[in-house]
């Protein structure tokens, strides 16, 4: 159990005032769970480290552990813990679900540190009071006493509010005794110690003054860690009764399945905390109100961490104690057991990349994979997870399907702003007001892995179409495809652009992709940092070789304009997503983000349109006009021909049914510069309407003539269908910078209500 104190303090650290405002920031969690804990991650946001990510959860677990039973608080019993003298209250606290915490190595067998990370904010957030650092399920023996000071100065830097219990035991004493005082020197809330293996049969005497020199050298609680069947040294009432006269013991770990062994230990030492190491007898603990220490709690956190919650809340358990069984149950025949699949079991339901374990331990098989995936899947269809989707920034949710095979269609979301009209809207209910605290976290992806370094800027709205989730992630700008019942990666399409990536002006994962089908063909579209558009098959992932050059368009190429100054480094992006509109790709162009210029000249931010089936150029739109063009006198002194951006970097809408695309444009030159373009500069800061066929412009409104206060168009025009003085009238509304809101008749492009301008 989290003692309040330790809550309080946590909350105040993450700026959570108090439990009842945590749902306000876990609107940036990525993806959540309505009926589990299991954690997933949330969104970086640019300047933010993992790790403040990692103490944030850290603050939403602790809230969540405290709240999992509807709500109620902790019974004034259970909070008052009890103290022994001159021992903290922390680790003798006895209804406290400690989980013996997996120990990440990579493919070199060398300890994962960034994976332990992810693995403490993973079981804090689902309810987790506290970890056991490298125990027998962290495989303690396998790791010098460098290593294991390096774990556990992991997990005390990374605890982010959890308790931490560390296992120093070895097969001698002084390196028993140096990991103990090290744990003890930097902030353990107590040891587990394993009697001295090898010698199987030590007299009582012998371990007696083992252990009376351990307790006489440390001051923090001790545990004794009784597990027989691996040490060949079991922990007796006799030697217990023997270390009681030192205040800081604090009990034991019981792993031995054996009731009546549990039984007696309770019966016998009732004052101290007699934890179970097994499930079996959890019920019988926590009737006991003594605590755990379980190897299940890596993958069946929340379930367990929902046993505790009833137990604090003075309820049955049986029936969370039903469910963590049905979910055991799946997992076990799946292999769950042993360490490969148990570590595997964890990964997957993490979204992280897959634990090895050194020998003599074995990695998971090929065969045990496909069990362990099919058990996570049967395990949520039966209902043990009743999924729901959030996106960060709380702009859309719904409630995905159980598997790829149900899902509504009005619960997809099949572009960037859920339609063409620009509405980021859906008519769905499954999430209100009444149940928005109860969200959970269900899965998460993470993508420092998809490029040359972790992504810090996240924009993008995944798609969802068919039950499957499609996204754009890493600094590379992959494309990945995901289950949304588990996460698992389908597929995952990257270029790698060399130094043209280098150079692009608008890197990382971008705002998204944009997906097409004709009821044959499933196409996912999307345009890499150096400016590529590229055209993949929904399903593998593959390019699709039809379409343009080996399913590539080189987009800075066919233009209308040389790129400045090669097109290597010449600066010109995109970081929106493209539209689809019946068989048109619609894309724009974006420039490098600020207020300082290199030079007055720079490359055009032309809108084009490509065919999407062969990568064709359909149109394009000369946001500067060119001489000839409408507009090209706005621009005086000849300006129109060297002054640059002038793009359309935000989403583009599409009204189908009428044939036209609403193009929301930005500032020429920069955000703040204006010379050397004297005149009104059309097309900038203007929304212009075109032709969805040829690209012709039909109607435009400029919001700011001579644009240089940074005002331009940063959002999509939005449809909708109104009426104004009892008549319905197509509309077409746009957002903007300064505050107001611009609404025009969308095919006449004329104001639905006065827009005066007036001489300043």
């Amino acid at each position: 159990m989290v003692r309040q104190e330790n809550l309080q303090r946590e909350i105040a650290r993450t700026g959570v005032a108090d439990s009842s405002t945590v749902p306000r920031f876990i609107r940036n969690i990525c993806f959540l769970n309505a009926a589990g804990l299991d954690f997933r991650g949330l969104p970086a946001k640019e300047g933010i480290m993992p790790t403040t990510r990692r103490t944030f959860l850290g603050a939403v677990g602790a809230t969540a552990a405290l709240e999992a039973a509807g709500g109620a608080k902790i019974p004034e019993a259970l909070a008052a813990e009890p103290r022994r003298a001159n021992v903290p209250a922390v680790s003798n606290g006895k209804v406290l679900f400690w989980v013996a915490a997996s120990t990440p190595c990579d493919k070199n067998l060398k300890f994962d540190e960034e994976l332990y990370k992810d693995v403490l904010a993973y079981l804090k957030v689902n309810g987790a009071d506290g970890v056991v650092v490298l125990g027998t399920t962290g495989e303690f023996p396998s790791f010098s006493v460098v290593e294991r000071k390096k774990v556990a100065e992991t997990a005390f830097k990374h605890r982010n509010g959890l308790n931490i219990i560390v296992s120093p035991g070895t097969a001698n004493f002084p390196e028993t005794m140096e990991l103990s005082q090290h744990a003890e020197a930097n902030g353990a809330d107590g040891l587990l110690v394993v009697p001295p293996f090898y010698y199987k049969h030590p007299r009582l005497d012998g371990l007696t003054r083992y252990f009376s020199m351990l307790f006489e050298q440390v001051k923090i609680p001790v545990n004794l860690y009784h597990i027989p069947f691996a040490t060949g040294v079991p922990i007796s009432h006799e030697l217990l009764h023997a270390m009681e006269k030192y205040p800081n013991l604090a009990g034991i770990k019981d792993s031995v399945s054996d009731p009546k062994v549990y039984h007696d230990f309770v019966a016998e030492f009732p004052k101290l905390n007699m934890r179970t190491g097994t499930t079996e007898n959890l019920k019988y603990a926590l009737d006991h109100d003594m605590g755990a220490i379980l190897a299940e709690g890596n993958n069946f956190t929340k379930q367990i961490a929902a046993v505790f919650a009833a137990k604090r809340a003075g309820k049955d358990i049986s029936e969370p104690i039903a469910k963590l069984e049905a979910a055991m149950k799946l997992l076990r025949e799946g292999g769950v057991d042993e360490y490969g699949p148990m570590k595997y079991a964890l990964s997957l339901q993490m979204g992280t990349r897959q634990f090895y374990q050194r020998p003599p331990n074995s990695d998971v098989t090929d065969e045990q994979k496909t069990k362990m995936k099919q058990a996570l899947r049967e395990k949520k269809s039966k209902g043990l997870h009743a999924l729901l989707f959030l996106f960060y920034a709380g702009l859309l949710c719904w409630p995905a399907a159980a598997s790829a095979q149900s899902h509504p269609k009005d619960a997809e979301w099949p572009t960037y702003a859920a339609d063409l009209a620009g509405t980021r809207y859906r008519p769905l209910d499954q999430i209100n007001a009444s149940n928005f605290s109860d969200l959970e976290i269900a899965w998460r992806i993470k993508t420092d892995n998809f490029g040359d370094r972790p992504e810090y800027k996240l924009e993008g709205t995944p798609l969802m179409v068919n039950g499957v989730l499609y996204a754009t992630a890493g600094s590379r700008r992959a494309v990945i495809a995901l289950d949304p019942a588990t996460g698992e990666l389908l597929w995952i399409h990257g270029e790698h652009e060399g130094k043209r990536g280098g150079a692009a002006p608008r890197q990382l994962s971008g705002r998204g992709l944009a997906y097409w089908s004709d009821g044959k063909e499933e196409r996912i579209l999307y345009v890499t940092p150096g400016f590529r558009l590229i055209c993949l098959d929904a399903k593998t992932g593959a390019r699709i070789p039809s379409f343009g050059n080996n399913g590539e368009v080189d987009l800075k190429l066919n233009d209308d304009q040389d790129i400045f100054p090669d097109l290597v480094t010449g600066e010109i992006g995109i970081q929106s997503a493209p539209v689809v509109a019946k068989d048109t790709v619609i894309i724009g162009a974006a420039f490098r983000e600020g207020m300082t210029p290199k030079s007055m000249r720079n490359n055009k931010g032309y809108v084009r349109g490509f065919d999407v089936r062969t990568g064709r150029r359909l149109w394009i739109f000369h946001t500067i006009p060119k001489k000839g063009e409408f507009g090209y006198d706005t621009w005086e002194k000849g300006s129109a021909e060297y002054t640059g951006n002038t793009g359309v970097w935000t989403q583009i809408t599409v009204d189908e049914q009428l044939g036209l695309v609403y193009l929301p444009v930005e500032s020429p030159t920069s955000d703040f510069y204006g010379g050397h373009r004297p005149g009104n500069n059309l097309f900038g800061e203007t929304l212009v309407c075109v032709d969805l066929k040829t690209g012709e412009r039909k109607w435009h409104f400029q919001l700011v003539h001579h644009p240089l206060w940074d005002m331009d168009i940063s959002s999509a025009p939005i449809l909708a269908d109104i009426t104004v003085d009892g008549k319905p009238v197509k509309a077409v509304a746009q957002p903007s910078k300064q505050g107001f809101l611009y609404v025009f008749d969308r095919l006449t492009g004329k104001p639905i209500w006065p827009i005066p301008e007036r001489p300043v």
